[in-house]
């Protein structure tokens, strides 16, 4: 799902969003962006280019696929102790 090269591309050298990255930060390598430039300043990046809101999406994707591990190793020990037990 995640794809480093299309960050990076995304970031600092997409010419469709030349005009929107100047306004918010000069950087042409994602070292510049790391080392250089304020957090806010990619957020509100991402946010005008409106990749933010499919990283918040891509987020919560991950945590809720985390819950339902959890939730279903908890339901295998459950029956573990409830096999062992009775």
């Amino acid at each position: 799902m995640y794809n480093a090269r299309a960050s990076v591309y995304t970031l600092v050298k997409c010419a469709n969003f030349a005009a929107i990255h100047s306004k918010h930060f000069n950087a042409s390598a994602m070292k510049d962006v790391f080392e250089n430039v304020d957090a806010q300043n990619v957020i509100d990046f991402l946010k005008e280019i409106q990749f933010y809101r499919e990283l918040i999406l891509l987020f919560l994707f991950y945590i809720i696929q985390i819950l339902l591990v959890l939730i279903l190793n908890i339901v295998k020990v459950f029956q573990l102790v409830y096999t062992t037990c009775f």
